[in-house]
């Protein structure tokens, strides 16, 4: 028995000769092999029934074969230019929607969190639909894709791989729906997590200069981002009754996000965004006092809240009074959502565990934890003149 026979064997798979099959999440099988051209080439449609599948690369094995005995192996079509009027019949190739039309349907889905959707269709509107909207899915290939990616602004690289990223979800999703067999969206590099940002964080004096610019109403809100490392969403969402009575504790039962019809609130980001928050006690006195002077009144009462409207703050007020005070301060590069990498960092230096960190953050992983940890200048030079003591020492 040859080894890959044993590890077969080991593994419960059966071998199969020619081709292969695996099974769509919409539960539907999908056939493949590779041809005379060494392209991996997929069936014209998707099978309910493996045994159907099983028998579609039985008739493309036969296919090949004859060829072989002929002599004409070099006369190969692929299986897309010969069952090109199958795949229109099996696929609903000529009532396949376009692009605009399959993506509304997408974002329409019930599980996306509005702040996904709002961001979404920003993404759709400026930077996928101009170029692809009017293609039907079926004809959306995997060169059309590679032309819209290279047409995309190179200086704009982030925005460029959350557009990509969006695609390929869409696309995926039909793909579930058997519009189409297989994803285009297929660009080598493209959609990649992009780091826009520095391996260092602020420092703590450089976000109490921040705090000490902020509006006196909006003050505490950047402190409790800051060292609580709570969301921005969930910070502007908390009312009086979330405050333990001696401000030791925050309840984070929810958050505000901006959805495509405004301000949307609901559950934190993940299941593990429910906590309770221990409030560090230097914080306490300030939040009494916030509480005392400006939050709204009323156990339902806001504590941070737009005096235009009388609702949460508005994402736009928050971040021009941020940067405000960010120029005031001499502060540059940073944004509100870097405060929660400077949280975790400034925890991590104190000591907290990994799980410690991960509950602090309401992350659903551990991985996740690590994307928020950037290098403390201050800290990092401590460690340097320690190491240095230590070289003397010896």
């Amino acid at each position: 028995m040859t080894m890959a026979r044993r590890q077969s064997k080991r593994s419960g798979r059966k071998r199969r000769g020619f081709g292969g099959i695996r099974q769509l999440p919409s539960g539907n099988h999908q056939a493949y092999y590779r041809g005379p051209d060494l392209a991996r080439h997929v069936a014209p449609r998707t099978f309910s029934l493996k045994a159907d599948a099983e028998a579609w690369l039985t008739t493309e094995r036969a296919y090949w074969d004859g060829l072989v005995k002929t002599g004409q192996l070099d006369k190969w079509k692929t299986p897309a230019s010969r069952h090109a009027a199958d795949r229109d019949v099996l696929t609903g190739f000529s009532s396949a929607p376009t692009l605009e039309e399959y993506a509304a349907r997408y974002m329409a889905r019930p599980e996306l969190r509005p702040s996904y959707v709002a961001r979404a269709q920003s993404l759709l509107k400026l930077h996928i639909l101009p170029a692809l909207g009017t293609v039907r899915l079926p004809d959306l290939t995997k060169a059309t894709v590679r032309g819209w990616w290279a047409s995309l602004d190179p200086a704009k690289r982030r925005t460029n791989d959350l557009a990509y990223q969006l695609l390929r979800g869409i696309m995926n999703a039909a793909v579930d729906d058997e519009y189409v067999t297989e994803s285009p969206v297929a660009v080598k590099g493209a959609g990649k997590a992009s780091r826009t940002k520095g391996p260092a964080t602020m420092t703590p004096a450089q976000v109490q200069a921040i705090v000490d610019n902020m509006p006196d109403r909006l003050a505490l809100a950047i402190s409790l981002m800051a060292w609580t490392g709570l969301r921005s969403g969930e910070v502007y969402e908390l009312r009086r009754r979330d405050i333990e009575p001696d401000c030791s504790v925050i309840h984070v039962t929810r958050s505000v996000t901006r959805g495509p019809d405004g301000l949307t609130v609901g559950p934190p980001k993940t299941d593990a965004g429910v906590r309770d928050e221990t409030i560090p006690e230097p914080l306490r006195p300030l939040l009494k006092d916030h509480l005392r002077n400006h939050a709204q009144i009323g156990a339902d009462g806001l504590l941070f809240y737009s005096r235009a409207k009388g609702c949460q703050v508005l994402e736009t007020e928050r971040r021009v009074a941020f940067k405000r005070a960010c120029d005031a301060a001499g502060v540059s590069g940073f944004t509100p959502h870097d405060l929660r990498a400077f949280a975790l960092t400034q925890a991590g230096i104190a000591g907290a565990t990994l799980r410690e960190l991960q509950a602090m953050a309401g992350h659903a992983t551990a991985q996740m934890v690590m994307r928020y940890q950037r290098q403390d200048p201050e800290h990092r030079a401590d460690v340097v003149r320690r190491i240095g003591e230590r070289i003397a020492a010896g």
